[in-house]
């Protein structure tokens, strides 16, 4: 009966007032307020059913006679006629094989995360710090490397001409001052640029590491402490 009513009412909405019946004029006036009504009235006995005042859900329960009451199943009855051995037994084989899969998968799954935390839970210990090495002044028991005779160089005859690293590194190995206009040789290490570029012309190599170069391989370096 609601959707028909219901029906009724879009069917008036959709017609213009000029085409509508008198009939459905009164619908279309009325039937708004008749819902809201319904709903208002549902909603009460739904208010009323939830606090314990009536045992009807609805109008239309009550105009039916119907009653909506709470249905308590009652406990089972323990078994009057006794199981069988057998009957027990698998029951037991049953509980207990179905406990024993689970815990093996617990504990599988507590190997897995012992075995993955492992160096995690073991105790600290601290360990002592093994001691330095000796001391051992520079260049000492250190043979420097054999370079071959220049073929390049004037004087063919001459060996090589190896120089040892100050302590003082403003020191020039090569003129043992103060180094000035610094310029860089293949091996990386800095001389002054009038010290380094005769000793390459003569003898074709660096001066400490003993590595071939020419002098082009001589770079300048700018030294912002000059």
């Amino acid at each position: 009966i609601r959707l028909r009513w219901e029906a009724c009412f879009r069917e008036a909405e959709g017609l213009p007032p000029r085409m509508r019946t008198w009939q459905q004029h009164c619908w279309a006036s009325a039937y708004p307020w008749a819902h809201a009504a319904g709903g208002t009235l549902a909603l009460v006995y739904q208010v009323l059913y939830l606090l314990r005042q009536t045992d009807v859900w609805s109008p239309a329960l009550h105009l039916l006679g119907l009653r909506v009451v709470r249905h308590i199943p009652e406990p089972p009855q323990p078994d009057l006629v006794p199981k069988s051995r057998l009957l027990r037994l698998r029951d037991a084989a049953g509980t207990a094989g179905s406990m024993s899969i689970w815990g093996l998968m617990y504990l599988l799954q507590f190997m897995q995360w012992w075995y993955q935390r492992e160096h995690l839970l073991q105790p600290f210990q601290p360990r002592k710090v093994p001691p330095p090495p000796p001391a051992r002044p520079p260049y000492r028991d250190s043979p420097l490397p054999p370079v071959r005779p220049s073929t390049d160089s004037a004087d063919g005859n001459v060996g090589p001409r190896l120089v040892l690293l100050p302590q003082d590194r403003t020191v020039c190995p090569l003129c043992h001052r103060v180094r000035r206009n610094p310029a860089m040789s293949s091996g990386g290490y800095v001389f002054c640029y009038t010290c380094l570029v005769p000793h390459v012309q003569r003898y074709g190599h660096c001066p400490v590491t003993g590595l071939a170069m020419a002098v082009e391989q001589v770079r300048r370096i700018r030294d912002e402490s000059d």
